[in-house]
């Protein structure tokens, strides 16, 4: 589906970028994921989409899955292999214990140090 998606919208200068899926299950096998990643990619890429004219966005989801990306993406050295990929995180102030204990001011906080 991502090639064709790349396929039919790779000559279309208004797309800056390609997200090949939304918020993987928290328990997704990371080792597994980035194999996916590394597909679709590929695929992306080989339909079209060159890396100067599209981004892809990989989804890391929960901010605090990244090391365990890292532990997979750096080893395999796909920071160099591939150009032009953006990693996305999902930075939610509601869902999980301890949230709706902050105020606005403590919120603002943690918003701040996510962004450093």
């Amino acid at each position: 589906v991502l090639a064709q998606v790349a396929r039919r919208y790779c000559s279309r200068r208004c797309v800056a970028g390609l997200q090949v899926c939304n918020e993987p299950g928290l328990t997704c096998n990371m080792a597994a994921l980035c194999d996916w990643y590394e597909q679709a990619i590929e695929r992306i890429r080989a339909a079209g989409m060159g890396a100067g004219d599209v981004a892809i966005v990989l989804p890391v989801y929960w901010f605090d899955r990244l090391e365990e990306f890292m532990e997979v993406w750096l080893p395999r050295g796909n920071f160099l292999r591939y150009e032009n990929v953006v990693l996305d995180f999902h930075f939610y102030h509601c869902f999980g214990r301890g949230w709706e204990h902050l105020d606005h001011h403590e919120h603002l906080q943690v918003a701040r140090r996510h962004g450093q």
